[in-house]
Order: C-alpha cells, then sequence, then structure tokens
C-alpha cells in the first residue's frame, strides 16, 4: 500500500503524486490547495498510468479515468487529454483578460465625470451625482462578473471559441452612461 496525493495545479489540472508512507507533514483525507487530498491505494505500475487516476466524487476511493486499457494506452488518453486541457486553460485566461480590459473601457468615461460629480455634489448639498456614478460602476461589475461566470462554465475549446467576449454594447444599451447635473 502507498499513498496518493490528487492536487489542482496552477492550470486546473490534477496532479496525482505516490508516497511509500503518508508524510508526517499531511493527514490521510483534505490537507487544503496547498496539500491537496491524500488516499490510501494500492498502486500497481503494471496495470495502471499514475497520472490516469482520479478520486472518486464522493473522495472515497480512487478510480481510473481510463478504465480497461493498457498503462501505455492510458498515457496517451492522459496525454491528448492535457494537451486539450492546456489550450482550454490558456484560452480562458486570454478572454478572461479580454473580459477584464472591456469593464475598465466601459468604468472610464465615468471617472472622468467623477471631479465634475463631487463639485456639483458639493455645491448641491447632496451625494446625486457621485451616487449615479457609483450605481453605474457596480452594473459594469455585475455585468463583468456575470461573463467571467459565463467564461468560467465553459469547458471545452468549442465553447470558448462560441464564447460572446465582447458584452459591452448591450451593457452600453441598458446602461446609459449617468448624466451629472
Amino acid at each position: 500500500m502507498a499513498y496518493l496525493q490528487f492536487k489542482t495545479n496552477g492550470l486546473g489540472i490534477e496532479d496525482v503524486n505516490l508516497f511509500p508512507t503518508l508524510p508526517e507533514w499531511a493527514v490521510e483525507g483534505e490537507n487544503g490547495d496547498d496539500l491537496g487530498y491524500f488516499i490510501e491505494y494500492d498502486f500497481d505500475p503494471s496495470t495502471e498510468f499514475i497520472s490516469s487516476l482520479t478520486l472518486s466524487e464522493d473522495k472515497s476511493s480512487v478510480v481510473s479515468r481510463y478504465p480497461g486499457q493498457t498503462p501505455d494506452e492510458q498515457r496517451a488518453s492522459y496525454s491528448a487529454d492535457l494537451t486539450a486541457a492546456v489550450a482550454v486553460a490558456q484560452l480562458k485566461s486570454t478572454i478572461k483578460s479580454r473580459i477584464k480590459s472591456l469593464v475598465l473601457d466601459i468604468i472610464e468615461p465615468v471617472n472622468a465625470l467623477e471631479e465634475k460629480a463631487k463639485e456639483l455634489d458639493e455645491i448641491n448639498g447632496n451625494t446625486n451625482n457621485m451616487r449615479k456614478i457609483a450605481i453605474y460602476r457596480e452594473a459594469a461589475r455585475a455585468a463583468n462578473n456575470t461573463q467571467e461566470d459565463l467564461l468560467d462554465a465553459c469547458t471545452t475549446l468549442e465553447e470558448l471559441e462560441e464564447f460572446n467576449k465582447d458584452w459591452t454594447e448591450e451593457f452600453k444599451s441598458l446602461n446609459p452612461i449617468p448624466e451629472i447635473s
């Protein structure tokens, strides 16, 4: 018997490490994001490629991603899946950067109005103009967060290629830049 450590790396891909005994710095089960999850398992390299193993959904057992395949077939399947997963992660990162730049483009025009809004609110003895700017910014951030959530739900290259990266026209039509008076 040995211990397998399942840990998600920076690309969101699950890495598997083998330890002959449970490390003294770990506990069986959940160890947090930095250390992952440890489970005792009877690993057999003659029938299993280590990276083809994953935790069951309830984290109570180890299962093969590619049941019925030889270790060489498992290695090839894993390599193909890894290539696709890296491509998805890279494209998601690019799209997410674009989404973030678009929200900055949406908010920039109201940033220029902020000084005028403060001055007029001071003269009028209220905060009406700054409230308008705050409401607009909050709507822009909410639209940005919605787009990021929709992006996060995409799991294939096909879904990402169909993803609408520019949400600003619809936002602008529903949320005109506030008039400062």
